[in-house]
């Protein structure tokens, strides 16, 4: 088996008596990794995992199996499902869950001056650029104007 982490995917193990399993591997530490047995009817049951049906783990059987014990990769589980399984596990051994703290997007509404925004923008973009290339002409015309003074000037002196 390969030492990629494994944290977060259900398993299909075999045990040294040859008994299969699947687990959900909640910690991988490489030769080992800790586990939750999932199965499709249980006591105590607090972790629910949906993979080949819905599967049921307990968060006071928890266990170490050796890498070399894993067979089939079967699924991952959402981040949001690793981190209520921890929360769950963290709790049964008496330990505060970890409070993840998320990233938080707000939109910030933006006001424009009602002198900017008009009803229509697509008229007032058309009448705007008519404007700006009228005030263009009117500038090349001038400085062909000044241009001819410029000349004029010059030539004189």
């Amino acid at each position: 088996m390969g030492t990629e982490n494994k944290t977060g995917e259900v398993w299909r193990t075999r045990t040294v008596t040859g008994t299969e399993k699947i687990v959900l591997v909640v910690a991988d530490h490489g030769a080992m990794a800790y586990v939750i047995h999932l199965a499709e009817e249980g006591t105590h049951t607090d972790i629910e995992v949906n993979c080949e049906g819905l599967r049921y783990g307990s968060s006071d059987r928890m266990y170490y199996v050796p890498s070399r014990s894993f067979e089939e990769y079967l699924r991952t589980v959402t981040e949001d499902q690793l981190a209520d399984v921890k929360n769950k596990l963290a709790a049964a051994i008496g330990i505060e869950p970890q409070i993840v703290e998320k990233e938080v997007v707000r939109e910030v509404p933006v006001e424009i001056p009602s002198n900017i925004a008009p009803a229509e923008p697509q008229k007032c973009c058309a009448a705007e650029v008519q404007e700006l290339m009228i005030r263009a002409e009117r500038a090349e015309a001038l400085l062909e104007e000044y241009r001819e003074l410029y000349k004029n000037v010059i030539e004189k002196i």
